[in-house]
């Protein structure tokens, strides 16, 4: 039996906490397809199937490509638009944490 098994207690932490996604969905937009400017309560994650996106946001461009990620951080003031010759396909889903410290780390991501 290996000694590191025996007579020493291993403590996991106490995790108490609860994760909620809602609003997911896909989609197919044309090329000049755009949002106005949108923010969430909410994280949101955004995943680029098939073309490209540019999303604006903080005064910062980011182009999402095909099996790109886009993690937008609550509160966050945000705008999307396709930017492929003909279309594009997107998920996207909201989704919130209630424990306030692993919040605040996803935010620093």
């Amino acid at each position: 039996m290996n000694s590191h098994l025996t007579g020493a207690q291993t403590l996991l932490p106490r995790i108490d906490w609860n994760i909620r996604f809602f609003g997911a969905h896909t989609q197919t937009v044309p090329a000049d397809w755009s949002m106005t400017t949108e923010s969430h309560h909410a994280f949101e994650i955004l995943i680029v199937l098939d073309g490209a996106q540019e999303t604006r946001m903080d005064h910062e461009q980011f182009i999402v490509n095909s099996d790109d990620i886009l993690l937008i951080p609550p509160g966050f003031e945000h705008t999307n638009k396709c930017i492929s010759a003909t279309s594009m396909t997107y998920f996207c889903a909201h989704f919130d944490i209630d424990e306030p410290s692993l919040r605040m780390r996803i935010m620093k991501l």
